[in-house]
């Protein structure tokens, strides 16, 4: 059938290039581009346009330069339909025309093909072609040639021979027992087709000839590959498979072996949806009661869930629930009535619970509780209500029919109500009072006792809760913190309906304190709008919610405000801005370094008018912005010629502090600056930042710390991750309550490292202790832990000459990178049928604009009489409501569409700043990547992160490819040194990811742990002037046996070049050396990486513990509670 439907797809496809370029030769004369962008953009559509190849009117080079113009971005050039039709016509026309001057199009197919193999092995258009159609395939080419693409099918993909076993036993190409040696550990690949394998091995026997693969040797390798990927043996597609090659004994026996030591969580799971389930329930509730590692990773999602609910039971599942309070998601626990109901029927249970959770201060859960509790019987007030409307329509209902579907209707809500009033529901409602009452108190005495706990998002959200006293009270010092408080919609429930929210209407603060006071705490903290952003970069509030005197305020304190709201300009954008600097007091402090980016960019782009969809350069918006800053505070201007006259270091570190001092609004700097005394006014400045800094982090008390090793934007980091992210856990609040004290008392290198305030002199003896709490492997002597805490370095200089390719490769990186680890889920960038679910959308509106564009013109041919002038206001009206109504989902659609041509980037989209969609509309980027935030930012908070890399990924590419800097030499260095600084901002250095420091989605819990855990480097790539432009994380794992090994995780970096992740690996391939370890990987492939003998370049990688609650893994599954995972069928990247 899936054949069938592909022969349908290619006649549509080659019917569609026969149209279009049937007369492609006579209309290429008047196109308006160069034809082959134009033949490149067809190819992009899926055009197989070389099936048309006489057609085209193109000589042999220009021929040519289409196939390698594909072939540099990644694309195969040829070959968009099944059949072939397009790769056998190319190969007719170049063996036309062997004798003309030009290169050899058949051997450059041939070539590319081999590349294809070497670069995707079965995952490249070969591979998903050639399995099918190998006959037709092999058919096209000269035996030479075909011999060569055998051989490299044979050497880096020889799975695919397995998709068609009848070709490759017919043709000799492998030997039967070769080829189930060679793909063996293609374990999906290689079960899928062991009926075949075993069918062809029947006939060999049939026919008498020999091969050293027997039938019982090819059981015991299938019984190998399910050993090795358990997960396997559960697909309920492997059924056939298992129970042939396993008694009911046998398959017992194996998956008792799975259910010891380390679980495999995903076989874990599966075990409770299989047909074993019902002989497993004792020994899976026994092991999800003993660990919490288990428990958390396997109840994630409400299936998953329910297998749990079927094998533990009402009463038992509270008891499960409570002894993994630490580590459960109770936003989906507490989300199932039907547990609120078994709290509700069991009182003393349900009190264990709250005393737990309040035992590890989880006041997030305790809220989430009490919300749980107030909505369990809303069921019955939503039906009732349900009722009434029914029962009032089917008064007024004529048709017989319906009026029959309605009683029965009405009947079901009669029965369903009744069964809500018995009494174990009434009783179970009863029950959940008290639970309500004491959830509630609790939440008040601890938002009374603990500042800032109201602004959490779901105890804030609590029905009753004295939010309005506590925000009052705490509302200007969080302000430092989240000055985006001031404007967020109210979230709090109506006092008389839990269920309905006041926040589509009005704003938090100004139901609290009202218009009149809410304006003057905005105008008091005006500088703090001017200046501070959201972790994305964007203002912090909009517009219309600041009084207009204050508005115009904040925009004279930063004229960025006012210039990027222009759509055009009169003058150039770098010329505008230094403009607004010239003659204001600190002019003069980047002057040189401005006007030159100034310049460079006006040499290099033209005069910057139109900015609407313009990003300016990084280093000029923050260099201009600082001034822009100081100027803002009347008592820094008073001192201003004092400050420039200062030597260059002294004046560096004082700008600094006053940074701080001006985003963060300490005050006092009158005095401060009065006496125009450097070191005086350095100590003040420090002083008063350690004093807020002590106070938010509650660590007022505590004598002899010290911030003066922290930069002030460290500082200011530190206390936004500990108010947002781990003062709302208990054990995460004392585990970055340990963290900060080493680092301001001193002791935080030796702490990391051995646990110890002091680097110990009997180091054997704090290894041991590491160990014990499972923070470094079993296996590690005193050795090879001291190499791993010595710094490892890597200069080099290399010419990077960067292709659209690499912009292509990286793009789609970013996306799939962002699936993997559930920034988004796939179903939310699903493209199926994108264009006709857009088309049908926007039509009607096409319609009507249409309509209104012919009454337009004939407005100005000839006026329009009464009638028409009422149609135009008409449909005016009508389009204002149509994208109201269907405006989100028209800009969702178009941001999938956006996402698509992304992934599908051209070199004259890169150059001219735009995607292109349909072949004609030009999207600038910049209004792309808006619509993408846009569309994604409430709801997938972590995904714009990822498009925040896209946009700094395709900068940059536009920068080296277009911006003078194709080919450069550059000079880099690596390290893996222990840099605080450096491991604080790693989640927006060298590119935002999930583990910004501001991030709000709770994924950067993670970050504690590189700060703080022993086990965990971070491979740093600095340029030449110091930027940090890539990271990798490098862990101290353990395999199976114990012994230590290196892991690298995936490589985030400004760049996709190839080199950049080449030079990363060979950095953790010296620390693997130095500590005689292996390197393993899963997410990128080393150079001259080893393609055979695969297992015995495999291994479980085990991590078994954290100071922090979480760690974030991009290969061991997000977020892990505990430090625990395991990092299944790493590859060995470092064989020597």
């Amino acid at each position: 059938m899936g054949v069938r439907l592909a022969e349908i797809r290619d006649r549509a496809l080659l019917r569609e290039a026969q149209t279009i370029l049937g007369t492609f030769e006579e209309r290429s004369q008047r196109l308006d581009k160069n034809k082959i962008e134009y033949l490149i953009e067809l190819v992009d559509s899926g055009v197989p346009i070389f099936a048309q190849i006489d057609s085209l009117g193109l000589s042999k080079d220009e021929i040519a330069d289409l196939f390698n113009r594909r072939a540099a971005e990644d694309n195969f050039p040829i070959g968009q339909v099944s059949n072939l039709e397009d790769m056998k016509k190319f190969v007719e026309y170049s063996r036309r025309h062997i004798s003309e001057p030009g290169p050899d199009l058949e051997q450059a197919l041939v070539r590319y093909i081999i590349n294809d193999l070497h670069q995707d092995n079965d995952c490249g258009f070969v591979g998903n072609t050639v399995g099918i159609y190998m006959e037709d395939f092999f058919e096209i080419f000269k035996p030479d040639d075909r011999q060569k693409i055998t051989e490299a099918i044979i050497k880096f993909a020889p799975g695919i021979w397995l998709n068609n076993l009848s070709y490759t036993i017919k043709h000799e190409v492998m030997s039967l027992d070769e080829l189930v040696e060679r793909t063996a550990t293609e374990t999906y690949n290689f079960i899928s087709n062991y009926h075949k394998i075993l069918y062809h091995l029947h006939l060999l026997e049939q026919e008498g000839k020999p091969s050293k693969v027997s039938i019982e040797s090819l059981t015991e390798k299938v019984k190998e590959v399910f050993m090795a990927n358990p997960v396997l043996f559960l697909s309920p597609g492997n059924k056939s498979i298992i129970d042939s090659l396993y008694t009911p004994d046998e398959q017992h026996q194996f998956i008792d072996e799975q259910l010891k030591g380390n679980i495999n969580p995903d076989f874990f799971d599966l075990l409770l949806d299989s047909r074993f389930k019902a002989d497993y329930y004792a020994i899976c509730k026994k092991l999800l009661w003993e660990s919490d590692y288990l428990f958390s990773t396997v109840a994630i999602t409400h299936h998953q869930w329910d297998n749990i609910k079927s094998i533990t039971g009402g009463k038992d599942l509270v008891d499960l629930v409570s002894k993994h309070v630490e580590t459960a998601d109770f936003s989906l626990i507490f989300g199932d009535s039907e547990f609120i109901a078994y709290l509700g029927s069991n009182p003393s249970k349900a009190n264990a619970l709250v005393d737990s959770l309040l035992a590890f201060r989880n006041f997030k859960a305790i809220a989430q509780l009490n919300e749980a509790v107030s909505l369990f019987d809303n069921e019955e007030q939503e039906l009732q209500n349900k009722l009434k409307l029914l029962q009032r329509s089917r008064s007024k209902v004529k048709d017989s029919a319906l009026r029959v579907e309605q009683k029965k209707e009405i009947a079901d809500i009669q029965s369903k109500l009744g069964k809500i009033a018995d009494n174990d529901q009434v009783k179970i409602k009863q029950n959940l009072v008290p639970i309500q009452e004491r959830t509630l108190t609790i939440l008040n005495e601890a938002c009374e006792q603990n500042r800032f706990l109201v602004f959490t998002d779901d105890i804030l959200e609590t029905a009753g809760l004295d939010a309005d006293k506590y925000i009052k009270r705490d509302l200007l010092g969080y302000l430092v913190i989240d000055p985006q408080i001031l404007f967020i919609r109210d979230p709090r429930p109506k006092e008389n309906n839990p269920s309905e929210f006041l926040r589509r209407s009005t704003m938090l603060c100004e139901n609290i304190f009202g218009t009149d006071k809410l304006n003057i705490i905005i105008n008091d903290n005006k500088r703090l709008l001017a200046f501070r952003k959201t972790e994305y970069g964007k203002h912090i509030y909009n517009k219309e919610q600041v009084p207009t005197e204050t508005m115009e305020e904040i925009e004279a304190m930063n004229p960025f405000i006012e210039i990027h709201e222009q759509d055009k300009l009169s003058q150039d954008y770098y010329y505008t801005v230094l403009d607004r600097i010239k003659d204001t007091p600190f002019a003069g402090l980047y002057e040189k370094q401005l006007h030159k980016i100034a310049t460079e960019k006006n040499k290099a782009d033209g005069l910057r008018l139109n900015i609407k969809y313009f990003e300016p350069d990084i280093a000029f918006k923050q260099m201009a912005e600082r001034i822009f800053l100081l100027n803002s505070h009347p008592d820094v201007v008073e001192h201003a010629n004092w400050i420039m006259a200062l030597p260059e270091d002294q004046q560096r570190e004082l700008i600094n502090l006053l940074e701080f001092a001006l985003l963060n609004n300490l005050g006092f700097l009158r005095q401060i600056l009065s006496e125009e005394n450097f070191e005086a006014a350095k100590n003040n400045l420090q002083e008063d930042i350690e004093s807020l800094a002590l106070k938010m982090f509650n660590l007022e008390e505590i004598e002899g710390l010290s911030f003066e090793d922290l930069s002030p934007n460290t500082i200011k980091a530190l206390f936004i991750y500990y108010h947002q992210t781990c003062k709302k856990n208990n054990r995460r609040d004392l585990a970055f309550g340990d963290f900060i004290t080493h680092v301001l008392d001193g002791t935080y290198k030796s702490w990391r490292q051995w646990g110890s305030d002091t680097e110990p002199e009997d180091k054997s003896l704090y290894l041991d202790r590491l160990k014990e709490k499972k923070l470094i492997p079993r296996g590690l002597n005193i050795k090879q832990y001291q190499a791993w805490i010595q710094e490892e370095k890597l200069d080099f200089e290399d010419v990077f000459d960067y292709q659209t390719s690499d912009m292509k490769y990286g793009i789609r990186e970013i996306i799939g990178a962002a699936i993997a680890d559930e920034h988004i889920p796939t179903e939310s960038l699903d493209t199926s049928n994108i264009d006709d679910r857009y088309n049908n959308l926007i039509e009607p509106l096409r319609l009507l604009s249409d309509r209104q564009r012919e009454l337009r013109e004939l407005s100005k041919a000839s006026g329009l009489n009464e009638a028409q002038e009422a149609e135009y206001k008409q449909l005016a009206q009508r389009i204002i409501e149509y994208r109201q109504k269907y405006g989100e989902e028209i800009n969702g659609i178009s941001a999938l569409k956006y996402l698509e041509q992304l992934k599908n980037l051209s070199a004259h989209d890169l150059e001219s700043q735009t995607i292109t969609l349909e072949g004609k509309n030009k999207i600038p980027l910049k209004k792309v990547f808006k619509l993408l935030e846009d569309t994604f930012g409430d709801e997938f908070p972590d995904f714009i992160s990822d498009i925040s890399r896209l946009r700094q990924l395709i900068t940059n590419g536009f920068e080296q490819i277009y911006g003078g800097q194709k080919i450069s030499r550059e000079k880099l260095h690596l390290t893996d040194k222990i840099d605080l600084e450096t491991y604080v901002f790693i989640g927006e250095k060298p590119v935002n990811s999930c583990q910004n420091y501001n991030g709000r989605s709770g994924l950067n819990a993670g970050l504690l742990s590189y700060l703080a855990d022993p086990n965990v480097k971070i491979i740093q790539m600095y340029n030449e002037s110091g930027t940090i432009i890539a990271r990798s994380i490098i862990r101290l794992l353990e395999d199976d046996n114990g012994q230590a090994q290196l892991f690298i995780e995936r490589v985030y970096s400004a760049s996709p070049h190839p080199k950049i992740n080449e030079a990363i690996v060979n950095l953790a391939k010296l620390k693997a050396d130095s500590l005689g370890v292996g390197l393993y990987a899963s997410e990128i492939r080393a150079s001259g990486e080893v393609e055979s003998d695969k297992e015995l370049l495999m291994a479980n990688l085990h991590n078994n513990g954290s100071r922090s609650t979480h760690v974030y893994t991009d290969t061991g599954g997000g977020n892990m509670p505990n430090g625990r995972f395991t990092i299944r069928s790493a590859r060995n990247v470092n064989i020597h």
